[in-house]
C-alpha cells in the first residue's frame, strides 16, 4: 500500500531476468541437487557456506545504486536505463515507516518488504563477486540471496583468505558468517556431504536437512481443510524427500519418521498408506528432471471465495464459470481469454471478530 509499491514491482520485473543470467545465481534447491549430482570433484575439496549478515538494511545506498548501474548498463537503452536508476533511487531513498507514534525515513539499506529489495540486493552481491573475481581454486560457487555455497580445491588458509577478502572494501557494511568442512555442510534445506563412495565416484551426495527446532506441527487430520489438501501436502513432502535423498536407505528412514509424525497429528494409518503409495523412490529421476510447464496463455481471472462445507453444492465452476468460458470460446475476438480459476480461502474465525489487532490507549 506504500506510494512506491507499484514502482518497486515494476523494477523487480525489469531486473529479475538480468539476475537469472548471473552464473552464481541459484534458483532453488532442485537446481542445486541437479548440479551436485552431475558434477565431479577432487577428493580433497573443502565445502563451505556463508550467509551475509542483515543484508537488506546493510547495503549503503550510494554504493548500491552505483553497483546496480554497473550490473545493468548495456542491457537497456540510455533513456530506459536512466528511468530505472531514477525510480530505484526513489524507492531506496524514500521509504517511510511508523513506530511509536512517530514517522521515520530509512536512510540506509532497503526495506525488507519491498518487491525490489531481493533483486537489488542480489545484483549488489553479484557486483562485489564480479570485482573480487573467481580464483582457480573455486570449483563451484552458488548463492541463494544471502546464503552461499562453494567447493574449494586447496588448503584451508587460502580459502579463509578468499572469504576474508569478500566485500573487503565494504567491511563496515557487508559482513559474512562462514562455515568450513571437509565432510559436509548444511545449505538451505539440504545437507551436502561426502559419502563413503565419494572417493571412488567423486560425486557428492545430498540429504534432507531438518532443523533441530522443527516441531513438525503439520495440519491436523481433524482440520476442516478438504481431504485433497491433506493428501497434497503429504505427497508433496514425500516428493521433497525423494529429491533431496541421494541414498534410498536414508529416504526409507525419513519416510518412517514422517509416518510416526503424521500419526501423532491424528492421521489414520490407512489414509497415510494410500498417500505414500503414490510416491515411489524409483521416480526420483523423473522428479529431478521435470521442468514446470509454461502454457503461455497467462493466468485466468481468479475468483477468491470463502470455503465452507456447503461450497461444493454451489457447483460454481461447472455450472457457472465453465458455461461462461464456453460462450467466450465461440467468439473469435474473446477466444484468447484464459479459463477462469476458483480459489478457496478460509473464512474469518470467531477469534478475529472478537480480538482487536491493536491495543487501545
Amino acid at each position: 500500500g506504500f506510494i512506491f509499491e507499484k514502482t518497486s514491482i515494476w523494477l523487480h520485473h525489469k531486473l529479475f531476468p538480468i539476475l537469472t543470467e548471473q552464473s552464481q545465481h541459484l534458483q532453488d534447491s532442485l537446481s542445486l541437487v541437479r548440479d551436485v549430482e552431475t558434477l565431479r570433484f577432487p577428493n580433497d575439496i573443502i565445502l563451505f557456506t556463508f550467509d551475509v549478515e542483515s543484508l537488506y538494511p546493510s547495503i549503503p545506498t550510494k554504493e548500491g545504486l552505483s553497483a546496480l548501474r554497473e550490473m545493468i548498463k548495456g542491457k537497456f537503452e540510455s533513456k530506459e536505463l536512466n528511468l530505472i536508476m531514477t525510480l530505484a533511487a526513489l524507492v531506496l531513498e524514500h521509504h517511510y515507516l511508523e513506530f511509536d507514534g512517530k514517522y521515520w525515513r530509512q536512510i540506509k539499506g532497503t526495506a525488507m518488504g519491498s518487491n525490489f529489495a531481493v533483486v537489488y540486493a542480489c545484483l549488489f552481491l553479484c557486483f562485489l563477486e564480479k570485482v573480487q573475481g573467481n580464483p582457480q581454486q573455486l570449483l563451484y560457487f552458488k548463492r541463494y540471496i544471502d546464503d552461499a555455497l562453494g567447493f574449494w580445491e586447496g588448503d584451508e588458509e587460502s580459502l579463509k583468505s578468499f572469504l576474508n577478502n569478500y566485500a573487503s572494501g565494504l567491511q563496515d557494511h557487508i559482513r559474512i558468517t562462514p562455515a568450513l568442512s571437509k565432510t559436509g555442510v548444511n545449505f538451505l534445506d539440504i545437507y551436502v556431504y561426502k559419502s563413503n563412495d565419494f572417493y571412488h565416484t567423486r560425486k557428492l551426495s545430498v540429504s534432507c536437512y531438518m532443523k533441530e527446532l522443527n516441531r513438525y506441527q503439520y495440519l491436523p487430520f481433524t482440520s476442516w481443510h478438504p481431504k485433497h489438501q491433506k493428501e497434497a501436502f503429504i505427497t508433496g513432502e514425500l516428493r521433497r524427500y525423494v529429491i533431496r535423498e541421494s541414498k534410498y536407505e536414508n529416504f526409507l528412514k525419513l519416510r518412517r519418521l514422517f509416518l510416526h509424525r503424521l500419526i501423532a497429528r491424528g492421521y489414520p494409518y490407512k489414509f497415510i498408506r494410500a498417500c505414500f503409495e503414490k510416491i515411489d523412490y524409483s521416480r526420483r529421476s523423473e522428479f529431478l528432471n521435470k521442468n514446470p510447464q509454461n502454457k503461455g496463455k497467462g493466468h485466468g481471472t481468479v475468483f477468491k471465495l470463502f470455503f465452507s462445507k456447503f461450497a461444493k453444492r454451489l457447483k460454481l465452476k461447472k455450472r457457472v464459470l465453465d458455461e461462461i468460458y464456453n460462450k467466450l470460446q465461440n467468439d473469435a475476438e474473446l477466444r484468447h481469454i484464459p479459463r477462469p480459476i476458483v480459489c478457496w480461502k478460509n473464512p474469518r474465525s470467531l477469534r478475529s471478530y472478537l480480538v482487536r489487532s491493536r491495543i487501545r490507549n
